[in-house]
């Protein structure tokens, strides 16, 4: 897995024989590319798939594809032509088939997403995908990332005795919008309590969260990142070009905040709460806060989920989402679905990193500067 600054993941697949740089995505569930591909069949189908920003459309064709060190001879792919792309060659989507434009305009399992294809195909591989996303700012984490299928990362084999937590499956009716969804305990913020927040999904005691590896700033509701940084001193709520509405505070602030799920507490690493941005080389450096107040488009959104944790939460996770029975084929094996995250964050080496990175290796954090304000002072976005 490729880290552009934090902002981007990609991985290099093969599509008709061409190597493809591809934005990995597991908010969507379909497969696209830009400019001529080998090998490649158009249909008559064409397809537009609508993301939070921008969409990706065109002609719906067939391509021999290799993936994660597996093969499909004919992977159906749209061909974009047309809409508003993200700034990649290609985006796949590793969400479940049901939420695959492609699959429902097709109308058959043969126009399954390529996870689908290589599950059903490959029916000894187990249907896991599992990956880590690097932190390019962080001197303890080097390396950029790794994805892989049906096999865990050497080194991280402690995954397999994490929480099992159960995908949020939807009704029937709501399948299309069907994600990696888990249900989330608490959101601690920088002083150390729970952040209070009463999920909006029907018939849910607790927030539903979605992990996608497609968003840079995670998406949460407003009360929660007021709590995380409206009380930061010099904090403010602004619009930034290029990234719009957002908190931005102090660079040097540091802020540790936590996530407990099923039970487990993952700590974010403080170069994760808030991003460096260069805006322009002559100016100082600004920092927006990555957890920022949901700003998604859908209309049934709050009917599905509460917040969307993207990027900056899942570089603090090693990630294993089992499809369990989310494969589109015919069995008489009945699996739930589940999601498993080992925690990568250690608190203390996260503390130096911030001091190393943000601070010059002078740590400053304790200075009444950037003592919070008390919450009778907390700003609102």
């Amino acid at each position: 897995v490729d880290d552009a600054s934090d902002v981007t993941y990609t991985t290099t697949m093969n599509i008709g024989g061409r190597d493809i740089s591809v934005l990995i995505d597991t908010g969507s569930s379909d497969l696209w590319a830009t400019g001529q591909i080998p090998n490649s069949t158009p249909t008559n189908f064409t397809a537009d798939v609508t993301y939070a920003q921008g969409d990706a459309g065109g002609y719906i064709s067939i391509a021999p594809v290799q993936f994660a060190g597996y093969t499909i001879p004919d992977q159906a792919y749209i061909n974009v032509t047309s809409g508003d792309p993200p700034s990649v060659d290609g985006l796949i989507g590793l969400g479940p088939y049901m939420g695959s434009t492609i699959r429902t305009t097709v109308g058959s399992p043969s126009a399954d997403p390529v996870l689908n294809r290589i599950f059903a195909q490959n029916t000894s591989t187990p249907n896991f995908l599992s990956f880590i996303l690097g932190r390019s700012s962080g001197p303890s984490q080097p390396f950029s990332g790794e994805l892989t299928v049906g096999e865990v990362i050497q080194g991280f084999e402690k995954i397999s005795g994490e929480v099992k937590n159960e995908v949020q499956v939807l009704p029937t009716s709501d399948s299309g919008d069907q994600h990696w969804a888990l249900s989330l305990d608490t959101f601690t913020g920088p002083d150390g309590k729970a952040i209070p927040y009463t999920t909006t999904v029907p018939n849910e005691s607790k927030p539903v969260a979605v992990l996608d590896s497609g968003f840079s700033l995670p998406q949460i509701p407003g009360n929660i990142s007021d709590a995380i940084y409206g009380r930061v001193q010099g904090a403010q709520w602004l619009t930034t070009s290029p990234v719009g509405p957002v908190w931005q505070i102090p660079c040097e602030q540091e802020l540790n905040i936590s996530v407990t799920i099923g039970g487990k507490v993952y700590p974010i690493h403080p170069l994760d709460v808030s991003l460096e941005i260069t805006i322009n080389p002559d100016i100082p450096n600004i920092c927006v806060g990555a957890f920022q107040p949901s700003t998604i488009g859908f209309s049934n959104a709050a009917q599905i989920f509460d917040m969307v944790l993207g990027m900056s939460f899942l570089r603090n996770t090693y990630t294993l989402i089992n499809f369990g029975d989310f494969v589109d084929v015919n069995s008489s094996v009945t699996a739930d679905p589940y999601i498993q995250l080992l925690s990568l964050t250690d608190p203390g080496q996260a503390h130096q990193d911030f001091v190393s990175t943000r601070l010059n290796n002078v740590d400053t954090t304790s200075d009444s500067q950037f003592a919070l304000l008390p919450a009778s002072s907390q700003q609102s976005s």
